[in-house]
């Protein structure tokens, strides 16, 4: 209504509504429009002119912060929020698979999440995408692109989460990029763990072979350097699994058998530029490892060989036993 306050926080901030309509057309009604003045902004006048909003979503208006929620965009729906103690602007997506897919010729996606901000500190944006590939291949993809000084831990995750190989470059590990970084990963074969039950034991297994792929460039900005890097991951693992169904031994949970094998070929570059300087520098990994365990022992056989190169020193090559190229947590196929 006319004169209404919509209050904002405890700072004195508010807006001043002047004019407001929702009319009905085609019997439903149509978006909430109104205009309001900005009272208790910094930087904003007298002689500012109205506003004129229109409501798509749930507005929720406290604690200095202004939200909307439930936009529905057709595909998916999104909320924007403005915290005005930080100046910062966030926006959420999500678009889920109970919704028609978005098929863009031989892709087609599943699942959307994204994130944006914008703060002093720069802008960010970030998104997570899971689809199939020809209609037989899982996909997932991250992509974030940034001006950004303290890039949140979150907006890493996100782009991380579905990726293989996560550990991140050194321009994302330090929560800096003026540029972009994006990761796939593809599923060649995808066999999720299947348990097959007979009278007295069961036996379940799993397989997964695919490549995991980033590209990655930051153009400075912050300082006077820049970076170009890629890098893309190779692997093959299995898990074979059998229960017994009688009395187990004293000490053992349950009479089980496990047997777990990972193979991962790992190849990593970056150009990297400081001022006049330039460097090229690498990291090569092979890893195989096999997993064997037997009620509530456990014993692993391989590990990993590390190469690193780079354009100022000799190359360094290390190994450790038990270990992969990607880090153990990256299996799916892993006796515990």
């Amino acid at each position: 209504k006319v004169d209404q306050q919509i209050v904002m926080g405890s700072s004195g901030k508010k807006l001043m509504v002047r004019h407001g309509l929702q009319a009905v057309a085609n019997n439903d009604w149509l978006p909430l429009t109104f205009d309001a003045n900005m009272d208790g902004f910094e930087g904003i006048s007298s002689t500012q002119p109205p506003l004129t909003m229109v409501v798509v979503g749930d507005v929720n208006a406290s604690n200095e912060e202004i939200k909307v929620d439930n936009i529905n965009l057709g595909f998916g729906t999104i909320a924007l929020s403005y915290d005005f103690q930080q100046q910062a602007l966030f926006g959420h997506m999500n678009f889920e698979s109970h919704t028609p897919p978005i098929v863009m010729g031989p892709v087609t996606v599943n699942r959307v999440e994204a994130q944006i901000q914008v703060d002093p500190n720069g802008f960010l944006f970030a998104a997570a995408l899971n689809g199939m590939i020809a209609g037989a291949f899982p996909a997932r993809l991250g992509m974030l692109i940034a001006a950004h000084s303290k890039i949140p831990q979150g907006f890493v995750n996100l782009v991380m989460k579905d990726a293989k190989y996560k550990t991140p470059p050194n321009t994302i590990a330090d929560r800096e990029l003026n540029g972009f970084f994006i990761t796939g990963r593809v599923d060649l074969v995808d066999a999720p763990m299947t348990e097959f039950n007979f009278l007295i034991f069961s036996v379940s297994g799993g397989a997964s072979v695919g490549f995991d792929a980033r590209v990655y460039m930051d153009f400075g900005g912050h300082n006077d350097e820049s970076a170009f890097g890629f890098g893309a991951l190779a692997y093959a693992e299995a898990m074979v699994t059998a229960t017994i169904y009688v009395p187990p031994p004293p000490g053992c949970f349950e009479l089980s058998v496990c047997l777990s094998a990972s193979l991962q070929l790992l190849l990593e570059a970056e150009l990297h530029r400081s001022g006049n300087d330039w460097d090229v520098s690498g990291h090569g990994c092979g890893s195989l490892l096999f997993t064997a365990s037997l009620c509530e022992l456990s014993e692993q056989i391989g590990g990993k060989v590390d190469i690193l190169f780079s354009s100022e020193h000799d190359p360094v090559i290390d190994a450790e036993l038990g270990s992969t190229c990607a880090g153990g947590s990256s299996s799916e196929f892993t006796c515990n």
